[in-house]
């Protein structure tokens, strides 16, 4: 292929066979001609291995079928068999834009400093609606490893899995993935990321996530799982990256605000003892400032409403 590097599109799949040829077929028609496809398969008891099967025998896919571990564990196992220079991650119940391989290779190259690169999504609800999952207001470099490290703040929201790209050699620092994460592990992956390395914020969404009632973590207010995902991201990244404890201290605070906020006291304390551990404070002190916090958790709270009425009364299309 020439000069032209070899990208891996690694997607993963749990039982979502009604929709992974869709995923699959995007990322084989890609206008960027050096592309592998590796589908992983965590313990599938549905079509799911019929589907990807078709696609091995004619050599089209790497296939990986492995039992059932979780996102973190399907993750690690198509990382493993990547030997692109750049690693696309893609939902199975997602597609991508023909053209976004080749529009991110090139915004790479334009920004030769990012080790990673972002892109919004589009939301795609079961009535066809669609709506613009995140909004970047330019395409940029941002670098928030040293504000990460002196201020704990991480200055972005990021797209979930289908809008995360790496480079090897940022993936070489931060993996492998806790494979306690079962479920949500691409949070690990973008906070890991860019703790490490500089990332290219792209402006216009590249691909599509799919809404539907079987997302085990878009949209959902699950607060316990979220509370103890975010702890267990936090434990992890405490013990893989040292530097990081006023980040997992306001990530940990964070999570024991949620509990309080929600009359989850136990688990709140529960949570404080943890952070206290990883942060290099004391739990009353990460409790008051989970107090603090709670102002801001119940405006966001509302900001979320306001704009969820709005896109229903709107039918909102992107």
């Amino acid at each position: 292929m020439g000069n032209q590097p070899l990208v891996s599109i690694v997607i993963n799949n749990y039982n979502y066979g009604q929709f992974l040829r869709e995923a699959i077929e995007s990322a084989l028609n890609q206008t960027y001609p050096n592309v592998e496809v590796i589908v992983v398969d965590d313990g599938s008891t549905d079509s799911s291995r019929d589907v990807i099967e078709e696609y091995a025998l004619l050599g089209k896919v790497v296939p990986v079928y492995k039992e059932n571990g979780g996102q973190a564990s399907a993750f690690n196992a198509g990382f493993g068999l990547a030997k692109g220079t750049w690693i696309f991650l893609l939902d199975s119940d997602d597609w991508f834009f023909a053209e976004k391989v080749e529009r991110v290779l090139d915004a790479l190259l334009r920004f030769p400093e990012a080790g990673w690169l972002v892109h919004p999504l589009i939301w795609r609800f079961a009535n066809g609606s669609e709506r613009l999952a995140i909004r970047y207001p330019r395409t940029a470099v941002y670098d928030f490893r040293q504000t990460m490290r002196a201020k704990g703040k991480l200055g972005a929201h990021f797209s979930a899995t289908s809008g995360l790209i790496f480079s090897r050699q940022v993936l070489d620092k931060i993996l492998p993935v806790p494979e306690s994460l079962r479920i949500t592990a691409d949070n690990y992956l973008k906070f890991a990321a860019a703790a490490v390395s500089p990332v290219l914020l792209f402006k216009e969404p590249l691909a599509v996530q799919r809404i539907h009632e079987h997302n085990a973590y878009t949209l959902r207010k699950n607060t316990l799982v979220t509370i103890n995902l975010h702890l267990e991201i936090a434990r992890h990244l405490s013990k893989r990256l040292p530097g990081l404890e006023k980040f997992t201290f306001r990530l940990g605070s964070r999570q024991v605000a949620l509990a309080i906020k929600n009359g989850l006291y136990r688990e709140a304390w529960n949570a404080a003892q943890q952070t206290a551990l990883f942060s290099n404070q004391q739990a009353l002190f990460v409790w008051t400032r989970a107090l603090l916090l709670l102002p801001k958790l119940f405006l966001e709270e509302m900001r979320s409403v306001r704009i969820s009425v709005s896109s229903r009364r709107r039918g909102e299309t992107f």
